[in-house]
């Protein structure tokens, strides 16, 4: 379906736009091109720098894991010492663009995708274990409950970040860390 956007809601200079869905795992997700209306208040939006890409997840939702990321490519990609990030089911988040989407495939099970407009990143596709991540920056205000768990890929940050937080030298479930990066001890039987 195609349709104009009024100028007060235009991020890009694109003026006529498409409606079509787009496939992200499993799960089919609504990419309202040229999205003009506002997003119902059961949901919390999240949103690139430009506006043009916008995401809502619903109220309710829970996201599978809540991590600050210390890896080479998050930090390579937004050029911040670390990326907090929220991981949701496919099912729990619905992208809305104006401006379409750049994607990059950063390894064999990673699809990261940013605002063609802003180059904001605004989501990333974990191909294997069919899940979404969503920076957590992008949302105004996140719940409470969705504050970071635990640091991971700990052994590749630039600055430690003494937060008291679970830290892990590589994935999640790895060796563990303290603050400063000093191997704990094994726990006891």
């Amino acid at each position: 379906r195609s349709f104009r956007c009024p100028p007060s809601r235009r991020a890009c200079p694109n003026t006529l736009f498409i409606s079509r869905t787009m496939r992200l795992g499993l799960a089919r997700v609504f990419l309202l091109v040229g999205f003009c209306g506002g997003l119902s208040v059961d949901k919390l939006r999240a949103s690139c720098y430009c506006g043009a890409v916008s995401l809502a997840v619903a109220r309710d939702a829970r996201p599978l894991a809540s991590s600050i990321c210390h890896c080479l490519t998050c930090r390579r990609l937004t050029g911040a010492p670390f990326l907090a990030n929220l991981v949701f089911a496919p099912t729990d988040v619905e992208l809305e663009t104006t401006a379409g989407l750049a994607e990059l495939r950063t390894s064999e099970h990673v699809v990261r995708r940013r605002c063609a407009c802003c180059h904001a990143p605004v989501l990333a596709e974990l191909t294997t274990s069919r899940r979404v991540v969503v920076p957590a920056a992008l949302f105004d205000s996140p719940p409470p409950e969705w504050r970071a768990q635990h640091h991971i890929y700990y052994d590749r940050r630039v600055m430690d970040v003494p937060d008291g937080l679970a830290k892990f030298r590589t994935n999640f479930g790895g060796e563990k860390c303290d603050d400063r990066g000093d191997s704990l001890p094994p726990a006891p039987d």
